[in-house]
């Protein structure tokens, strides 16, 4: 259901409180590329439905219903990966955002995250590489096939829109000094795997 609703041009009209500006949404399903770097959460068109639900619930809303139907248009958009013309995704995750929800929520994010999908490259930055130039905050360098890039900085309440040249070039060099500090596309999945893998404490304890 989410994949054919999600198709539909304008479907995020009705969600604007929960993508805030809604601009973005119709910028993101016209983009050609996509590069994301994320500080402390999973992108949202990789989260899961628990995972969804746990960062909604833990930005503070309380009414259940309320926040099904923000897990509900996260999926809706998640479904823009599925398309034929699906911008090529290329998504820098800091370590930190791998230990943000519990074990359970987690264990089922990874395993979507380790789901190989054509146009997706997930690349996580280990805790080890120490500071880089993106400690400061979240964004996203979007691409067009016609029109000028822009950056999207995510705020809690809104967004924030970047299209002078300069900006788009400084943060198309923060990006690229992410992703060379990121591990390989190769060297992620073992890493993610490595997350899934029992701990010798839980192993000892039903020895």
């Amino acid at each position: 259901m989410f994949a054919a609703e999600g198709s539909r041009t304008g479907w995020w009209v009705g969600y604007r409180d929960e993508f805030g500006a809604a601009v973005y949404i119709d910028l993101e399903t016209e983009a050609t590329e996509l590069d994301s770097y994320q500080l402390g959460v999973i992108p949202g068109l990789l989260q899961t439905p628990g995972y969804a639900r746990a960062v909604i619930e833990g930005s503070g809303v309380a009414d259940p219903s309320e926040v099904d139907r923000r897990v509900e248009a996260r999926m809706m958009r998640r479904s823009l990966l599925d398309r034929p013309d699906a911008p090529q995704l290329t998504a820098v995750i800091d370590e930190a955002a791998l230990h943000k929800a519990s074990d359970g929520v987690l264990g089922e994010q990874i395993r979507h995250l380790l789901m190989p999908r054509p146009t997706v490259q997930v690349r996580v930055i280990p805790d080890r590489a120490g500071l880089h130039p993106a400690l400061s905050g979240s964004f996203v360098v979007m691409r067009f096939p016609h029109d000028p890039s822009l950056v999207y900085l995510e705020q809690s309440i809104s967004g924030l829109f970047l299209e002078e040249e300069p900006e788009i070039e400084h943060y198309d060099r923060v990006f690229s000094a992410v992703r060379r500090i990121a591990l390989s596309p190769a060297q992620t999945v073992a890493f993610l795997e490595s997350k899934l893998a029992p701990r010798p404490e839980v192993e000892a304890h039903h020895a």
